[in-house]
């Protein structure tokens, strides 16, 4: 009788603490990584716009500044400044291919009103023509003196240049006095006359983050480990102790019972 009552006492046990690992693994796992994630989307939604671009004159590119207010209106802070970066697709003129060349560009923000404000800012971005650096940016996989040897389907040998560049930081009340009106307008002149591909380039207004969400934004893959190990920890130990808990409540009730038993 003993040995039954070991052997169905280790199978409780045994069926417990596998109910309890398994709850904590196979549920609250899962559980931390979508609380995680709900509250990175709360926290950070996505608070970023992108403006079409136009050609204005030779040397000018326009963004239509329409649409800016549903940016304020996510960020909801007046004390936020914002980072304008500027994405081109540049093609490579003759005149500089196996060269580089340093542009100079002149960001303008402005609106017509009754009185017509505007603000500039200068900035400058490098156009690499080299066709070895053209190569490894788009074809990072295969080696140079080997592309000849490569099909052309799985080869890019557009000399195209991709520009990615911060041209500016603005306020989120000059954001909104200057963007967020109707006639509001932005200009990037620059020194060069460049062939730019502006189907596929675009003028990119990004919340600059502050404080704790300045770090959730920016090192997001170690933000998600360590953000996903305390959701689980935290359900973990409750859950641990509470199961703990009614297994004590619950051994003690039996083990009274099979006293009055005996």
């Amino acid at each position: 009788m003993s040995f039954f009552t070991f052997t169905l006492a280790t199978t409780r046990r045994s069926i417990y603490v596998s109910t309890v690992l398994s709850a904590i693994f196979l549920v609250l796992l899962p559980w931390s990584v979508l609380s995680y994630l709900r509250f990175y989307s709360v926290i950070i939604p996505n608070a970023s716009y992108e403006l079409p671009l136009r050609f204005v004159s030779r040397y000018g590119i326009a963004g239509d500044a329409r649409g800016v207010n549903e940016l304020l209106s996510v960020a909801g802070s007046k004390n936020i400044n914002y980072d304008l970066q500027l994405n081109l697709r540049v093609f490579c003129p003759k005149n500089l291919i196996g060269d580089s060349k340093l542009v100079f560009g002149n960001l303008t923000l402005q609106h017509d009103s009754w009185h017509s404000e505007s603000t500039s800012t200068q900035s400058t971005f490098l156009i690499h023509c080299d066709p070895r650096t053209i190569h490894s940016t788009f074809n990072s996989w295969i080696p140079y003196n080997l592309r000849l040897w490569v099909p052309p389907f799985l080869t890019h040998n557009e000399r195209v240049n991709i520009v990615s560049t911060k041209i500016g930081s603005i306020s989120a009340l000059g954001l909104a006095n200057h963007l967020g009106r109707s006639d509001g307008k932005i200009e990037y002149e620059l020194d060069t006359p460049l062939l730019v591909d502006i189907e596929k380039s675009s003028l990119l207004v990004n919340v600059e983050w502050q404080g704790i969400r300045y770090y959730l934004f920016n090192h997001y893959y170690i933000c998600f480990l360590i953000g996903v190990t305390l959701f689980w920890a935290t359900s973990s130990i409750v859950n641990f102790v509470i199961s703990m808990t009614v297994w004590y409540i619950l051994r003690k009730q039996v083990t009274m019972r099979d006293l009055k038993i005996d």
